[in-house]
């Protein structure tokens, strides 16, 4: 028995080795590794077309023989999503490899010999071809991109199977649609004269160069269907804007004309022009809406004893009043840089600080919903309580070295209602530079504040802010307005 026994070891050694070498012998000569390199792909013809961020390696580990070969794709998902070229689809060219040659495509490269191929060269799994072409998102999941080397002729496999030639999981997510955060849903908007409306938003967190907005609005008065459906055809639009490159828009007196009381609706959609984004609801935003209300401009009011502060918020006009207890106490600490100060609605970030109490220097107006952009500012006179709100002093814009204005267009006094473009003549030109369009500085100045004036509006129809003064009390606007 025991000897049976090592004869039949000996035996399984001698198969295995056989064996062994008709595994060598049979090897594929052909390596494939693929790498995808973020960002990854979220639509199935980035991964059909591929792009620069695949690179694909090719090598022929056999230094006797030249192949010319195919390469055949498989996307799979965990999802149970299989998107495969089928075996008889045929590129318009061959891969040539030498003997003992590597070859380096990146996806871009690749896609010209593969750019034959259609809807028809490739089996589907988990997904319909219909919802590729129609949809092409890719549903959420983890993905890996295989590619197996096959003879250009016969057909034959000539590199390993999957998970060979496959690139690392990737992972496919639609992010959220952008978010609209002012006016917030149904909430009454107190119009404010000339025009302005302050529209923002979330945007989607996504990396895209080449990321715009398209903000459409409805007048939902008297119409009786739901918001959601009014949405579905352009017939009820009363104003859309296209091509908007930051996240927030100001609605002024160049649009339409809202009306008080006055139900609207708006939503916003993210898009590129470079092709789809893998974004929730089409890129589109959830639909609020807003009435604008009675038109009605609160006047700056002298402090006055209030038993309970009332709740004062940042949707004010031209003149945001805000009302003191009456029974704030100095607080007579040294205040320090980078110190932030309530003054009445707003906040302001000292930067330059002289004296003590009541102090003088400069600081900045932290943008607001209603001004969407930071302010620098002189203040004087200051006074601070306990909670560092402002209880004495004011503050100024500072207006900018070489400006086509003086510190008189401030005074409240100089305010025209219009003003004909030829009283300035040249000075036009600098009162319409787009460096200091209002939406242009939101980006550029939000860090270090802007000075003034600042426009707000386009060439034909120019809001130009010449003058903006912050108290304990409220704030005001001086502005002129140009047209042509």
């Amino acid at each position: 028995m025991k000897v049976f026994s090592n004869n039949f070891a000996k035996y399984m050694l001698l198969l295995s080795a056989v064996f062994i070498g008709r595994l060598t012998l049979a090897q594929e000569p052909i390596q494939v590794s693929v790498t995808v390199l973020p960002p990854t792909p979220n639509y199935v013809y980035e991964v059909v077309d591929m792009g620069s961020q695949v690179i694909i390696t090719i090598q022929n580990t056999d230094f006797t023989t030249s192949y010319s070969l195919k390469l055949g794709l498989e996307l799979s998902g965990s999802n149970g999503i299989i998107v495969r070229s089928k075996d008889d689809a045929l590129p318009n060219q061959s891969i040539d490899l030498g003997p003992g040659e590597n070859l380096v495509f990146t996806g871009d490269e690749l896609s010209t010999i593969y750019n034959g191929y259609t809807e028809n060269d490739f089996d589907f799994i988990g997904i319909s071809a219909q919802d590729v072409v129609n949809n092409q998102e890719l549903p959420d999941g983890s993905y890996t991109l295989c590619m197996r080397a096959y003879d250009y002729t016969t057909g034959l496999p000539l590199s390993a199977s999957s998970p060979i030639g496959c690139s690392a999981p990737f992972i496919v997510m639609a992010v959220d649609p952008p978010v609209i955060t002012y006016p917030s849903n149904e909430l009454t908007v107190l119009p404010i004269e000339p025009q302005l409306l302050n529209i923002n938003w979330i945007p989607p967190t996504l990396s895209s160069p080449d990321l715009r907005y398209k903000l459409e609005m409805v007048d939902l008065t008297d119409m009786q269907m739901n918001p959601y459906d009014a949405f579905l055809t352009s017939d009820f639009l009363s104003f859309f804007e296209e091509d908007i490159v930051i996240n927030t828009f100001l609605y002024g007196m160049e649009f339409p004309q809202l009306l008080v009381g006055h139900e609207y609706g708006i939503r916003v959609k993210a898009y590129s022009d470079q092709g789809p984004l893998n974004i929730k609801n089409d890129g589109y935003s959830d639909i609020i809406t807003f009435t604008y209300g009675d038109s009605v401009i609160a006047e700056p009011v002298d402090s006055a004893v209030v038993t309970n502060l009332p709740a004062q918020g940042l949707n004010c006009g031209t003149s945001c009043a805000f009302t003191l207890t009456g029974n704030e106490v100095e607080n007579k600490e040294v205040m320090r840089k980078n110190s932030m100060i309530k003054f009445g609605n707003f906040e302001m970030k000292i930067v330059e600080l002289s004296g003590q109490s009541p102090y003088k220097g400069e600081g900045i107006i932290q943008a607001t919903a209603y001004m969407p952009v930071q302010v620098r500012v002189k203040f004087k006179e200051l006074k601070i309580d306990s909670n560092y709100r402002a209880i004495a002093g004011e503050a100024s814009a500072i207006i900018r070295k070489g400006s086509w204005i003086d510190a008189t267009w401030a005074d409240v006094k100089t305010m025209k209602p219009k003003i004909e473009v030829d009283e300035y003549g040249t000075k036009w030109d600098a009162a319409t530079d787009p460096d200091f369009y209002i939406d242009n500085l939101a980006t550029t100045a939000q860090t270090i504040g802007t000075t003034i004036p600042v426009s707000i509006g386009y060439e034909d129809n120019s809001i130009q802010v010449v003058g903006m003064n912050f108290s304990q009390k409220g704030h005001r606007l001086t502005y002129h307005i140009f047209q042509i």
